[in-house]
């Protein structure tokens, strides 16, 4: 349960160090009952998210608020299946930046966009970017993409069909500049504005500001919340309409929509036909394109409501049209859950501060406080994913005076430590990204890289202590075995995939970059893990647009939402541990009967010998496909705790896979 701490001023976490204590939970800490979830893997994977979105969109009738990192009006939520032979196809529409010819004045700008444009390095650039389960998988087959309304298409007619449709987007600061419509970051925020200019669609985009301007908060951190919330139909006649809202990683922009297959090649002139996207710049008519895995989630009842107020605090504080909201009176909603279809227990919780929210005293550090007291309150297995996973710096091996204080990579190495000294079994499950987004030979990534691997470090290091000693105690009294090595209790593993491209995929007379042309030797390339999920014990799980890292967790940095949620009756009870089982079969490809039980050896086991295969088949210098995406991430672990690297650089790079850091990164940018 969360708990209430005095509340400390943004001060006191900008330095090297702060203790859990310091920290201020969301005004939203409190329990929601009756709520309703629907729990999502991949933007067209398990329970498929974004049919449910366009759904959702379609059936509104009073408002639609979305707030994102990054949104692209031409993405589309579906994508049609092919067409019969000999069947025209639809034509696709043209770029967002070109559709817009309407009237309105309800458009809406950030009003305080002062600062000058400096100068970035490529690094800078490079890190912005980052900024029974059988019939429960439902993934899609491959079809044309030959129509359907884009976002933008789709939210223009609802506004006009006079529902309310807002739209709040991080105004990325060099975008519109430097010659740059897209900015360097690409996040669509100007082609979006200008999209909507003239129509009902108001749209504000919002710098992250801070305090002092100092500090450098309009370049190094974002608004990174994704939201979507809106009015749903009565339950049955006679009765009130109802608020539905989605949270969690998937913006509604280009390059999230994927299925569990995570296609290199074979969907680029299908399902991503207008969607190739690649953060190296590559040839979009040759691929391969970045796989994208993502976690999401679909919450009804008063934890709705909760969600649209984060989104009135922040259009009231931040846009210069606080009129375009709606006066909505929460006794006017339904806002309960169908026990039939299970309730949920829910919090609300954030990373922001008084700049970026109304009503928000000074900061609030709600996810990292609820990630602390749900790995404390664990009892068997912790199964994370995420996009990052670097902190808890003031444990780090020397140098360690890095602002990257979160607590939660020591929160779970003090919990595996426990269940060492309790003789009581406990297994984490990690799953990152093989590397950060975008070319991990930069110093940007290469510095987040050598964080990760002093996280990492830490913790298999105190690990192995206390195994040491758990040992020296058996030699002197007794008692029962245990597994001795630190990879019996904490596992890291990433995605990856090799598919054949077809022998016909670049076009005659065509020069490849090297850089390029070593993917398309290779056929290899990452699936992009930009998940911020951790589930404990299948009995809870928190969901939401947070990374682990000290952008994320620290409140003071970039603006975060999530929600811990809890099944709260039988119908529910089975809902987390179907979607980890759907995403364990969509990583291993296989269902096991121990996998039920994380925290059996048996299962720990199953899960790194495939990821093992799965390496070698991706690392090897031959081409083989994959028919399965989970691999151990690249490094192996002695018995001390001690990392060493049997493969130097990541493959078809000359990036070091553990990294390196900078001279000239800011730290505060990279943590």
């Amino acid at each position: 349960m969360l708990r209430r701490r005095i509340m400390k001023s943004a001060a006191n976490l900008m330095g090297d160090r702060y203790e859990v204590d310091d920290l201020t939970p969301s005004m939203f800490e409190r329990h929601e009952n009756n709520c309703g979830v629907k729990l999502y893997e991949d933007a067209k994977g398990y329970n498929h998210c974004w049919n449910d979105v366009s759904d959702d969109m379609e059936a509104a009738r009073q408002f639609i608020y979305i707030t994102g990192w990054s949104v692209d009006t031409s993405t589309k939520l579906r994508r049609k299946p092919p067409k019969p032979t000999g069947t025209p196809a639809t034509s696709t529409p043209t770029s967002s930046t070109s559709t817009s010819t309407s009237t309105s004045a309800s458009t809406t700008t950030a009003s305080s966009a002062t600062a000058e444009t400096e100068d970035l390095t490529n690094s800078f650039a490079q890190l912005l970017r980052t900024s029974s389960i059988g019939a429960s998988l439902r993934t899609s087959s491959v079809g044309v993409d030959t129509g359907g309304e884009t976002i933008g298409e789709l939210l223009k007619r609802k506004a006009g069909q006079g529902v309310r449709v807002l739209i709040h987007v991080w105004d990325e600061k060099t975008s519109g500049k430097l010659g740059l419509i897209q900015g360097i970051a690409k996040t669509h925020d100007e082609e979006t504005r200008m999209y909507f200019e003239r129509t009902p669609v108001a749209v504000c985009l919002s710098y992250r500001h801070d305090a002092a301007k100092a500090s450098g908060a309009t370049f190094l951190f974002s608004h990174h919340q994704k939201t979507i919330i809106m009015d749903a139909p009565p339950k049955g006649p006679g009765q009130r309409p109802r608020i539905i809202a989605y949270v969690g990683g998937l913006d509604l922009t280009t390059g999230r929509y994927d299925t569990p297959h995570h296609h290199l090649f074979s969907t680029i002139d299908t399902r991503h036909q207008n969607d190739f996207y690649h953060t190296w710049g590559l040839h979009r008519t040759v691929g391969p394109r970045q796989p994208w895995h993502d976690i999401h989630m679909r919450v009804h009842g008063p934890i709705a409501w909760d969600v649209l107020q984060n989104f009135e605090q922040r259009w009231k504080k931040q846009s210069n049209r606080p009129d375009c909201l709606l006066r909505l009176d929460r006794a006017s909603y339904d806002l309960t859950a169908d026990p039939a279809a299970g309730t949920w227990t829910c919090t609300l919780l954030r990373s922001i501060d008084k700049f970026s929210a109304e009503g928000v005293e000074d900061v609030e550090s709600g996810i990292q406080l609820a990630y602390v007291d749900v790995i404390r309150s664990a009892r068997e297995f912790l199964y994370i994913e995420n996009q990052y996973f670097l902190g808890s710096a003031h444990n780090w091996v020397l140098p360690n005076a890095v602002p990257c204080c979160n607590h939660i990579p020591w929160e779970i190495t003090k919990r595996i430590i426990s269940s060492i000294e309790t003789r009581r079994p406990f297994r984490v499950f990690v799953v990152i990204p093989l590397f950060p987004e975008g070319n991990p030979e930069t110093a940007a990534l290469q510095e987040i890289l050598h964080w990760e691997y002093k996280t990492m470090h830490m913790m298999y290091h105190n690990i192995a202590k206390a195994l040491h000693e758990a040992k020296k105690q058996k030699q002197k009294h007794g008692g029962p075995d245990i597994p001795w090595h630190p990879r019996d209790y904490l596992n890291f593993f990433c995605l990856g995939n090799r598919e054949k491209m077809p022998a016909d995929r670049i076009p005659p007379g065509t020069t490849l970059p090297d850089m390029h042309l070593r993917l398309v030797q290779s056929q290899r390339f990452m699936i992009y893990v930009h998940s911020k999920m951790m589930i404990a014990d299948d009995n809870a799980i928190i969901i939401g647009s947070a990374n682990i890292n000290e952008r994320s967790m620290n409140g003071a940095r970039d603006t975060e939402i999530a929600v811990l949620a809890s099944p709260s009756n039988a119908a529910s009870a089975q809902d987390i541990q179907k979607l980890r089982l759907a995403l364990w079969k969509e990583h291993t490809g296989v269902v096991q009967p121990e996998f039920e039980r994380p925290n059996n050896p048996q299962a720990i086991a199953t899960l790194r010998e495939i990821g093992k295969q799965n390496w070698k088949v991706y690392s090897a210098p031959t081409f083989a496909p994959m028919t399965s995406h989970l691999m151990n991430y690249p490094m192996e672990i002695d018995e001390d705790g001690d990392i060493s690297y049997p493969l130097k650089h990541f493959p078809d790079t000359t990036a070091l896979i553990c990294g390196a850091s900078s001279t000239t990164m800011p730290d505060m940018l990279t943590t």
